[in-house]
């Protein structure tokens, strides 16, 4: 039925037309998005075209179709949304069916027929329209170039509604019978091998391009109705960078019981199967799937349910570097490692028995979180809620998390309680979180409202507007009381460290607040600005003088927590742990002037109209240091209060890094001698400023519960090692091109410098003029050119080309491991870590005893109680002991090592029917077993005769060429249990893992290492030898050895 009532349009210049119905209608349709359909129309005209029509591009008042007249934008009107419409079929083909009657069925008068309409509808000023017909005229235009009959399909196996599925459908056959009817085609008898309901243009996208979020809970027909329903509703947005999700919340993959985790894998799987034709992806699913339930048969089925979104999470959001360009993780393959981290939660958490996902609603354990394993607290017993709040909320039935009430809410927060789809709220001009519906909203920063005059880009709006309290909220001056004390961040009372929403009215007149008055650095930018000039560094390190003037991006967006005016949770309880550390460093930045306050959450949120701080705590580093930092991750993988480093991509925030593997390698592939020295930056990261408008969102709260505005790069963020590479990869570099030496190794603030022998550069010229500059140093870490230098934990040695431990060093190493081997001690999770991170830091020169730490990570994954004291397992003890006795007896100056394996054609086999055989690139090696070499408890099997040969390998090695110190070698193997312990540098079988030893010990005294790589059997050349043939290798390439007296009494030279 046609719509009589008139739509009032805009001509070029502004005057009011009403357009005619037939337009009206067009436009209508145009504008709801319509879904699609199967579009046949056009293709079933017949005969060429019968006259020639003017150029689409040349339009009759002169003017190119780049110059239509363009009307005021509609609501749901602009740029963007009609290229959106004009990719519609259905709405291309409704717009020319509705504008008059339609023609006759032939190409050359439905051509000009629209071309009648393009005419019409640009005289009355509707670009719209203009734009539409425009889209339908060409594609008539290119079918009138074929003379083809049309192409009769068959139907999709399940086409969305949404027009956002190509057709990717195969001719149909003879056999499928078709009727027509008013330009559709009809496929009599044949139907959809499934009825998929489809999904909008957010994941659509997603799905065809494979990336994250893919939740496999959108896969559930019954979401899809109401998201596609949803979909219809929501105005779209006018900006093509506008990439969030906006439609209809999807449910976390935690409210999935086992039949519908089941449901929803069979319909993702027919969805990239049939839908998306995405056979190779939908092939590796399936596969995953059969290893999650092969993981179900032998770990239970909430192992495998969580190894399910572990690896789905991974390969959605990541890519592996390839030939080809970045590449989608294979998921098909079992990632045991994966296995076992979920089997150690799963076990911690009491889970190992369900056969159902009790966390799902309604189950048993459905008020607890699956992170933890922790009952969540109660937020309904606040006064911050309302009584009827948690009623209400159980009638919603789009929730987009299980985890709603894990949050911080502020006393000033609003309840939404309503049953509305997801949409954008711009009112405040910036990101904006709403706590119940998931809202972002973006701005430029030198596009805010309150910023009327031009800034740089990195000089971006400082927030120095008046603090507007329009959120309102019932009690201002009530703090959160309820919940657990975990949970109490910024709604718990002052005492504990958090703080409630308070009121803009509180204040001390008689206390007088600094503010900072902008960005400060105290680099000497002119100078600065002259030596990377003289280094030919400029223009493209301009933005390093920016960065000095304005502050270095930190990667932060504007942006609030729903209607929060603050977000302030508790410190971590390991901040404790470095309290004097901590409360002694913010004294001194304040001091310095680099950090201001403390200030109270009232005085703050007078400055700024939102401000949240992150959590301080202290991590051990590699070597074993605590270190406190500012924890920009809290919380993780919360998607309702995203953390600071949420926002940040990391990827924009590269930088060098000299580690022990490149400076390694620099030595070992160098003939020359060095001379090396020392310079450190003092403070480094407090050395560098941050956006004046990201302060913020980087504030501190201290021990006390002091709020301070922190202007300088803080550790513990994503952007930090980054933001201060720039400057400091720009020094370095001016130091190269200044003076005479070779190179400048970078380990964040540490820099080691090499020079020739010949060199007459000196450490005060480079500090005097690095001190010129405005860099800061540290006297007592930096040092004089030496031929020995300590630099990332290690002694290096420019003449010998050597490296080891300091004597100190090792001798706490020793002392360290002793404690942990005392009978019945005990230890917390943190004094495990530390041991962890200080052998880490020492395999680095001993990398066959990396295997020898991963006991140690086991023990910590069994952890429940962080601050619990645990006696260490036997097989940490073990693993100790053999620690104790290699540091006790290894030579400690070592030649730089190579990291990077060497290819020397190394291949063993072995064969219970006859013997060893060992092929070292044309030297072979081949011996016989005697009887009864099997005969031990438990018996020695083919597992230990694998492994025997890798010892033969390096015994021939030994006879080939003595002096090997310091290579890495490749070796192969066909047997899969050899590869794994080649890895492991362990293995199950009892026998394997003693001479796993030996080999270990061997390889250490020799200062060699090995990589394992797999070979097929059938091209495994050591084969024929291991089954007693010697062709085609000849007698003068066999290397005979002495065999050792642990293996002479079951084998021998053959």
């Amino acid at each position: 039925m046609e719509n009589t009532q008139q739509k009032i349009t805009r001509s070029k210049t502004g005057t009011r037309k009403e357009a005619d119905p037939a337009s009206q209608t067009a436009t209508q349709s145009a504008t709801l998005n319509l879904p699609n359909a199967i579009d046949q129309g056009r293709s079933a005209t017949k005969g060429p075209p019968s006259k020639e029509v003017p150029s689409k591009d040349i339009l009759p008042h002169g003017g190119s179709a780049a110059e239509l007249p363009s009307s005021d934008a509609h609501d749901s009107d602009g740029e963007e949304s009609l290229d959106l419409i004009t990719k519609v079929p259905q709405t291309v083909k409704e717009v020319i069916d509705t504008t008059s009657v339609p023609p006759e069925a032939s190409v050359g008068d439905q051509r000009s027929h629209v071309w009648e309409k393009i005419k019409e509808a640009q005289t009355a000023g509707d670009a719209i329209l203009t734009k539409i017909l425009l889209a339908a005229y060409k594609d008539l235009d290119d079918l009138a170039d074929t003379l083809t009959p049309p192409k009769i399909t068959r139907s999709s196996s399940a086409l969305p509604v949404l027009s956002t599925v190509e057709s990717k459908t195969e001719i149909a056959t003879s056999a499928t019978v078709t009727e027509l009817e008013d330009n559709l085609v009809y496929a009599v008898g044949t139907v959809t091998s499934h009825q998929d309901i489809g999904f909008t243009p957010y994941f659509d996208e997603n799905i065809r391009k494979l990336k994250a979020p893919l939740p496999l809970t959108i896969f559930d027909r019954e979401w899809q109705k109401k998201a596609i329903a949803a979909h219809l509703t929501i105005k779209p947005s006018k900006s093509s960078e506008d990439k969030a999700y906006r439609g209809l919340a999807y449910h976390d993959e935690w409210t999935q019981s086992h039949s519908s985790w089941t449901n929803n894998h069979r319909s993702f799987y027919i969805t990239l199967q049939d839908v998306y034709n995405k056979k190779l992806f939908a092939e590796k699913l399936r596969i995953h799937k059969e290893n999650c339930d092969e993981i179900a048969d032998v770990y239970g089925f909430m192992t495998a349910f969580r190894y399910d979104m572990q690896t789905r999470m991974n390969a959605f959001a990541h890519r592996v570097p390839s030939k080809d360009g970045a590449a989608i993780p294979d998921i098909s393959v079992k990632q045991m490692v994966v296995v076992e981290q979920c089997y150690s939660t799963v076990r911690s958490f009491g889970e190992a028995s369900w056969k159902d996902n009790n966390y799902a609603p309604g189950f048993s354990h459905a008020g607890y979180d699956p992170d933890t394993g922790l009952r969540r607290p109660d937020f309904h017993k606040s006064a911050s809620y309302q009584s009827t709040f948690n009623k209400e909320k159980q009638h919603q039935p789009n929730h987009q998390e299980r985890r709603r009430e894990k949050r911080w809410f502020n006393e000033n927060a609003q309840h939404n309680t309503s049953n509305k789809p997801y949409g954008f709220e711009n009112k405040h001009h910036y990101q904006n979180f709403n706590n119940n519906h998931n809202q972002f909203d973006y701005v430029n920063y030198n596009q805010h409202p309150y910023n009327t005059q031009h800034q740089h880009p990195y000089n971006t709006h400082p927030y120095n507007a008046p603090y507007q309290n329009n959120q309102g909220g019932s009690n201002p001056n009530r703090g959160f009381v309820g919940g657990s004390k975990r949970f109490k961040g910024a709604n718990s009372g002052f005492e504990s460290g958090g703080r409630g929403g308070g009121s803009k009215d509180e204040q001390d007149n008689n206390k007088q607040v600094i503010w900072p008055t902008g960005v400060k650095c105290e680099m000497d930018v002119p100078k600065w600005q002259l030596a990377l000039k003289s280094a030919g560094l400029l223009p493209s390190l301009n933005h390093v003088l920016d960065g000095f003037k304005f502050g270095f991006d930190q990667g932060i967006p504007k942006h609030r927590l729903g209607t929060l005016r603050w977000f302030t949770p508790d410190n971590h309880s390991s901040a404790e742990n470095s309290r004097e550390k901590i409360q002694s460093s913010i004294k001194e930045e304040v001091s310095n002037g680099r950090m201001f306050g403390p200030f109270t959450h009232e005085e703050v949120a007078r400055k700024y109209e939102f401000f949240r701080t992150s959590p301080l705590g202290s991590v051990v580093n590699a070597d074993g240091k605590m270190r406190p930092i500012n924890n920009l991750s809290f919380p993780k993988r919360n998607s309702e209060t995203p953390s600071v480093n949420s926002f940040v991509n990391k990827l924009d925030f590269s930088t060098t890094w000299d580690d022990f593997k490149i400076v390694s390698e620099f030595f070992r592939n160098s003939e020359s001698q060095y001379e090396l020295a020392l310079f450190d930056w003092a403070k480094a990261y407090r050395q560098i400023p941050t956006l004046e408008s990201q302060w913020p969102f980087l504030m501190v709260k201290d021990l006390n519960g002091g709020l301070y505005i922190d202007t300088r790069i803080t550790f513990g963020g994503v952007a930090g090692c980054g933001s201060f590479g720039i400057p400091a990869d720009a020094w370095k570099k001016i130091m190269e091109h200044e003076f005479n030496v070779v190179k400048v190794f970078r380990w964040v603030d540490d820099n080691l410098f090499v020079k020739n022998l010949s060199s007459l550069c000196d450490m005060k010229s480079i500090t005097a003029r690095s001190v010129s500059l405005g860099v800061a140093t540290s006297e007592e870490k930096s040092t004089m050119f030496a031929n020995e230098q300590k630099f990332i934990g290690f002694v290096w040695n420019g003449i010998e080309k050597t490296v080891r431990l300091t004597d100190k060093k090792l001798e706490e190493r020793k002392n360290q491991i002793a404690v942990f081997l005392e009978e019945r001690a005990t230890f917390t999770f943190n004094e495990a870590e530390v041991l962890a991170g200080r052998l880490n830091h020492v395999s680095l020169l001993l990398p066959q005893l990396r295997c020898y730490i991963r006991s140690v990570y086991r023990w910590m994954n069994q952890w429940k109680k962080r601050w619990a004291n645990r006696e260490i397992p036997q097989d940490v003890r073990d693993d100790l002991k053999f620690w104790t006795d290699t540091l006790n007896n290894y030579q400690h100056t070592r030649l730089c090592p190579l990291t990077t394996p060497i290819e020397i054609k190394w291949v063993g086999d072995a064969s219970t029917s006859y013997g060893i055989g060992v092929l070292v690139g044309d030297n072979w090696a081949q011996l016989k077993l005697k009887p009864g070499w099997e005969q031990a408890a438990p018996p020695r099997s083919i597992a230990w005769l694998e492994t025997v040969a890798i010892r033969i390998g390096i015994l021939m090695l030994q006879v080939i060429k003595p002096d090997l110190k310091g290579n890495n070698f490749i070796v192969y193997t066909d047997n899969t249990t050899t590869q794994s312990t080649l890895r492991s540098r362990k293995s199950k079988d009892h026998h394997s893992n003693l001479e796993w030893k030996e080999i270990q010990r061997l390889l250490i005294e020799m200062e060699l290492d090995i990589t394992p790589k797999r070979v097929v059997s059938k091209e495994n050349t050591a084969d024929g030898l291991s089954r007693g043939v010697v062709a085609p290798h000849t007698p003068r390439n066999r290397v005979i050895f002495p065999i050792p007296a642990d293996l002479e009494k079951f084998m021998y030279h053959s």
